[in-house]
């Protein structure tokens, strides 16, 4: 709820496809991290380490209804929205495979599907 807000008080000021711009960087460089706190097996680094990500994730979350109704125009932007959507939907449903499959070449890794050769 938190990120929530300030992603909205960032949108105001920057606008919002810099903010979502900025919490994709800040959701990224976090991500590696977590890693190091999930192998380390500590309840406390693993909370921590997901409360941080989830908190800095949310700051794209904010504004990004705003942005993806600029990128079309009003007369195109519910098909526009509904396209781009299910093709999201239906490229997405496949990641969860791909990454168990890497993760399972990887040894189980948290960083695994990075790694792979």
């Amino acid at each position: 709820m938190v990120g929530l807000l300030i992603s909205g008080w960032l949108a105001n000021r920057i606008g919002s496809p810099n903010t979502v711009v900025l919490g994709s960087v800040f959701a990224v460089l976090v991500a590696f991290p977590i890693f190091s706190a999930v192998d380390s097996k500590r309840a406390v680094l693993i909370t921590l380490g997901y409360v941080a990500t989830l908190g800095l994730a949310t700051i794209a979350y904010g504004p990004i209804g705003a942005m993806f109704s600029q990128l079309f125009p009003t007369r195109l932007r519910y098909s526009g929205l509904a396209l781009a959507a299910n093709l999201a939907g239906l490229i997405g449903g496949f990641m969860p495979a791909l990454a168990t499959g890497l993760l399972t070449r990887s040894g189980n890794a948290s960083w695994g599907p990075r790694h792979c050769s």
